[in-house]
């Protein structure tokens, strides 16, 4: 997930600045994800609906199951700087759960994360 970080903030060799324009960053195959150890039964996401009694908790087994992006999304979102900086990366995030995106007409190339 922080090489995914790397390429949202980093991707041109820019500081963080508010006028630095990134390209967007497009993960996909998200639900090829893979936590290690016991974190996929034993970390917890709280999130809550705004009403009384609507805090609920998921775990990341159940996030991947369903929603395969949102797990990177969250993951992501955690590291970003909580700013309006931070929101104007996370805008540039764009997370896929299979090979398949709408985004071929930009002409995207292939970054290997493990090459990074």
């Amino acid at each position: 997930m922080q090489r995914i970080l790397h390429l949202v903030v980093w991707q041109q060799g820019l500081p963080l600045s508010s006028g630095a324009r990134t390209n967007p960053a497009l993960p996909v195959n998200a639900e090829k994800v893979a936590l290690s150890g016991k974190k996929m039964t034993n970390r917890v996401y709280t999130r809550y609906t705004g009403y009384p009694g609507g805090q609920r908790f998921t775990t990341p087994a159940e996030i991947l199951r369903t929603r395969p992006a949102e797990l990177i999304r969250r993951s992501v979102k955690g590291m970003l700087p909580k700013t309006r900086l931070g929101d104007k990366l996370y805008g540039n995030l764009y997370v896929y759960a299979g090979p398949e995106h709408p985004h071929q007409a930009q002409n995207p190339k292939e970054i290997k994360l493990n090459e990074i």
